[in-house]
């Protein structure tokens, strides 16, 4: 299977013994049967070639304006000209300058291949072909015994043509699968595929935008973090602190101004407190310490 949602299936004429293709684009992994056309291997070889991947010419000897013969084997479909012999006419040398008969059997049915002197078949005409001598391809758009059944009105092209088994040569139309192309895809199967593939889209370009919010955000952090430690080693240098007794860092690098908090409590205490004492012998009027006036007992 190949193409989207792999709906179309690979040839039935690619090479090898699973048949298989490219997903992409549906180019058979082994090449194709003789009598196709690579890379699809979907499409018979075009008149006056014959064999693997059409590569050879049908011979000079075959009779008939295009020289046509079987895609297959190179089998002149005509017969020879005058002075060819052999099923491919491609031996002019006819033994005791009398050749055979020019035009051996077509494509009659039966396993023999077995016609009268008139090239009449005895078992009538091999599916696909049609006339007295079997020798005529079933018209566009038929295909079958006699050339009694007709192609898919769901195969591709604009002649809808199909193979001699049905198969279409152009592939299918949309929405359309298998070799003679009567199996259907559900539109709203197909429809329903494009909102599940714009939403995984979606979710991927936010999952995107979201790595990056967090890449940028984890940036900047780290130059605040940095400014900030480093303004705070500088106020601590400056904050009164004795050069020769540092200020400890913590584990982690940053500086810490427990004893500059410490001192700068202890002086607001100390400063509290005086003028507090300071109060109380201004409003005795004795020059006593505030710890005396504090331990005479009341009068």
């Amino acid at each position: 299977m190949y193409g989207f949602n792999c709906s179309k299936p690979c040839s039935s004429h690619c090479g090898g013994n699973f048949k298989t293709c490219f997903k992409d684009d549906g180019s058979c992994n082994e090449g194709c049967e003789r009598g196709f056309q690579p890379p699809r291997c979907d499409t018979a070889c075009a008149k006056g070639t014959y064999g693997q991947d059409c590569k050879d010419n049908c011979s000079e000897g075959c009779s008939g304006t295009d020289k046509d013969c079987d895609p297959a084997d190179g089998t002149c479909i005509y017969g020879c000209v005058a002075g060819y012999w052999g099923s491919k006419c491609d031996n002019n040398n006819c033994p005791n300058q009398i050749c055979p008969m020019s035009k051996p059997c077509s494509h009659c049915a039966g396993p023999d291949n077995r016609c009268y002197d008139n090239r009449t078949c005895m078992d009538g005409c091999s599916k696909g072909y049609f006339g007295e001598t079997c020798d005529a391809r079933c018209p566009n758009q038929t295909y079958g015994l006699n050339c009694a059944q007709r192609c898919s009105q769901n195969c591709g092209g604009q002649y809808k043509n199909c193979d001699h088994d049905g198969t279409c040569v152009d592939g299918c139309v949309e929405n359309y699968y298998g070799d003679k192309c009567d199996e259907s895809v559900d539109p709203k199967d197909v429809a329903a595929q494009k909102p599940s593939i714009m939403s995984t889209l979606g979710l991927s370009v936010l999952l995107i935008l979201f790595l990056i919010v967090v890449v940028v955000t984890s940036i900047i952090m780290f130059y605040v973090n940095r400014d900030s430690k480093e303004k705070r080693l500088q106020e601590g240098s400056t904050g009164g602190i004795d050069a020769k007794h540092p200020t400890p860092t913590s584990s982690d690098g940053e500086t810490t101004n427990m004893t500059t908090d410490l001192t700068t409590d202890m002086s607001e205490m100390t400063s509290s407190y005086f003028t507090d004492a300071e109060g109380i012998r201004t409003e005795t009027g004795s020059n006593e310490s505030v710890f005396d006036l504090r331990s005479k007992p009341a009068k």
